[in-house]
């Protein structure tokens, strides 16, 4: 065995603070995707309902298609809190895996993650797949909002 293969590749601990420095970057960043989503879609469902309750209450004819909006915001944070859900429950299950682990060999193996999965950054995650359907249903509930009340003006 010669001395180059005790020793740890050239900067390989530098690499290391550089993968942890970047990922909890990432991971924070998401986070606070995430609770913008959340923020954003409680406000347009709020903002959606208020112009067709004034609409209703004022007795203008409203388009029936202007309530997809407030549905889409609806669909939206319904997808965040069922992301929401399964991660508790999956964290749960992992942390239960841990505790009645004694050893390394008794910890199962879907309980040992890639730092992605860890961090809930692949497109499968059940928490990203929530946030890409929130998107979604963010965007389409803005352009037929934003469609209803041009549609509004337009016909007063």
């Amino acid at each position: 065995m010669n001395e180059d293969d005790e020793h740890e590749p050239l900067g390989a601990q530098a690499v290391q603070d550089m993968q942890r420095a970047e990922l909890e970057e990432a991971r924070r960043d998401y986070n606070d995707i995430v609770n913008r989503l959340w923020a954003g879609n409680g406000a347009g469902l709020i903002a959606s309902l208020t112009l067709v309750v004034q609409a209703i209450n004022k007795s203008h004819a409203t388009p029936s298609w202007g309530m997809f909006s407030p549905a889409a915001f609806m669909l939206a944070i319904l997808a965040l809190g069922l992301g929401g859900l399964v991660r508790l429950v999956t964290l749960a299950r992992r942390v239960k895996d841990l505790q009645s682990a004694r050893d390394i060999l008794e910890v199962p193996i879907r309980t040992i993650l890639h730092p992605l999965d860890r961090a809930e950054l692949t497109w499968w995650s059940p928490r990203s797949l929530s946030a890409l359907v929130a998107t979604g249903m963010f965007m389409l509930g803005t352009v037929i909002g934003v469609l209803a009340i041009f549609v509004a003006v337009v016909r007063t």
